[in-house]
């Protein structure tokens, strides 16, 4: 196993990926990029396979649950992490992706939640329970390169993750189980989309609550939060 050593005191390959994952929260979207079209349409690849992705302004985006057919409007919160995050959650998590995206656990609700729009709401709401918003972190004299020490509980725990064996794809992970979390809980409270907001809360009390207990492995971490196997 691998615990941080004491308050604040980890390995610095560890706080090297700490700061990675807040220079990646920084980056806005930039619809001109193309690192950052391609990401879109890998996206679209994930969501619609087969068909070719002709125009990255398509009202087919709104059946993936995006505001409008233009992603690219939808980054505000979020930034291109939020497209990131949906990406690597089609790469590495295929049967999760599939089951989220088309809602086929539970009783389903006549108005769901937006499929695209919640995953970035919670790339916004793990970066806040992780402290990976930079400007927060900036005390006098400290430039954006210094690294910051985390105070929560919450963000605490998760630096163990990050420098145990799910390393690099910890955020991911995290992601992955937050996104089921999310799910598991709508279903729970039979809710339509007016209580997305209420469904979030309950979803960030749970990661909260989870990551502080200092689970020593994702594995752990899935336990806390009451999920079993991925679909």
């Amino acid at each position: 196993g691998h615990s941080t050593r004491g308050k604040g005191r980890w390995d610095p390959a560890d706080s090297a990926r700490l700061e990675a994952l807040v220079a990646d929260a920084a980056v806005p979207f930039d619809a001109s990029n193309a690192e950052h079209q391609d990401l879109l349409r890998e996206l679209w690849g994930a969501a619609f396979p087969g068909e070719p992705c002709t125009s990255l302004r398509s009202g087919r985006w709104k059946d993936m649950g995006w505001q409008g057919e233009d992603p690219g409007t939808d980054f505000r919160g979020s930034g291109y992490f939020g497209l990131v995050n949906l990406v690597d959650l089609a790469r590495r998590h295929p049967a999760t992706w599939d089951a989220l995206l088309h809602k086929r656990q539970g009783a389903r609700a006549t108005w769901e939640y937006p499929f695209a729009v919640a995953g970035l709401n919670l790339t916004f709401v793990l970066t806040e329970v992780l402290e990976l918003q930079r400007h927060r972190h900036q005390g006098q004299g400290q430039g954006a390169g210094a690294s910051h020490v985390p105070r929560g509980a919450a963000a605490r725990g998760f630096l163990a993750l990050l420098g145990g064996e799910s390393g690099d794809d910890a955020f991911g992970d995290l992601y992955c189980a937050a996104f089921r979390v999310l799910d598991r809980e709508w279903l729970a409270m039979k809710a339509s989309y007016m209580e997305f907001n209420q469904v979030l809360k309950r979803t960030r009390q749970a990661v909260e609550g989870a990551l502080a207990s200092q689970p020593a492995s994702m594995q752990a971490l899935e336990a806390k939060l009451g999920l079993g196997p991925e679909a």
